[in-house]
C-alpha cells in the first residue's frame, strides 16, 4: 500500500472574519482511496489510543455504569465512552458507531483537509493553501528521530525517548508495557516526526 501523502498548510478565510486563521499543515484528501489509505495508515492509532485510554482511566461502579468520564484527555475516547453510557452500550459498540458515521460523513464531503486528530473540514473557496509536500507516514517536520523504549533496571513502566527527550502523549510520559509505549509512539510521530 501506498503510504505517500499530499499535505498542505493551510488557512480558511471568510468575508465575515477580520484575518485568516491558520490551520498549519493538514492533510488533503482528495479521493475515496486517499480516504482509505488514511484510515489504514492514521486512523488506526487514533482508535487505539482511544481504546487504551478507556481501558486504563474506567472504573465501574457497584451497578456497572463507567466512572471517570470527565478524565479523558483524548476527545474521541470521551465522546466514544459518552455515547455508550447514553446508548447502554460497549465501548467497543459505540467507537464502531462513532467512526462508522464519521467516515461516512468524511466519504460525502470529499475533497477534505484532515488534521493531526481527525477532524476535518471541505476543502472549498474559503481555503488558502499556502504550501504542499508529498510525504510518507507522518506530517511535515523539520527533522526526523527514531524512537528508543527504555525501562529502569527492575523497573516496571517503559519510556520513549527521541533524541534527549521523554515523548508525551495526553499529559503522560510512562506506560506499563512496551506494547502501549509503542503505541504511544505511533500516536505521538503523528505531530513529531
Amino acid at each position: 500500500m501506498d503510504t505517500s501523502f499530499e499535505f498542505a498548510r493551510v488557512e480558511w478565510t471568510h468575508p465575515k472574519i477580520s484575518k485568516p486563521i491558520y490551520h498549519g499543515w493538514m492533510l488533503s484528501i482528495k479521493t475515496v482511496d486517499d480516504l482509505m489509505r488514511y484510515k489504514e495508515t492514521y486512523e488506526k492509532s487514533l482508535l487505539e489510543c482511544a481504546f487504551m485510554e478507556y481501558n486504563k482511566c474506567t472504573t465501574t461502579d457497584s451497578e456497572g455504569y463507567v466512572k471517570n468520564i470527565q478524565h479523558f484527555r483524548n476527545n474521541l475516547t470521551f465522546w466514544t465512552a459518552l455515547t455508550a453510557e447514553m446508548k447502554g452500550a460497549s465501548f467497543v459498540n459505540a467507537l464502531g458507531e462513532t467512526t462508522g458515521k464519521k467516515f461516512i460523513a468524511m466519504l460525502n464531503s470529499l475533497p477534505i483537509f484532515v488534521n493531526r486528530n481527525g477532524g476535518y473540514f471541505p476543502q472549498d473557496k474559503n481555503c488558502v493553501i499556502l504550501e504542499t509536500k508529498v510525504q510518507a507516514n507522518c506530517w511535515p517536520s523539520e527533522e526526523k528521530r527514531e524512537p528508543r523504549y527504555l525501562q529502569w533496571p527492575n523497573g516496571t513502566h517503559w519510556y520513549v525517548k527521541v533524541g534527549p527527550d521523554d515523548i508525551e502523549v495526553h499529559g503522560k510520559v510512562k506506560w506499563d508495557t512496551k506494547a502501549e509505549a509503542e503505541a504511544a509512539y505511533r500516536w505521538w510521530k503523528l505531530d513529531h516526526c
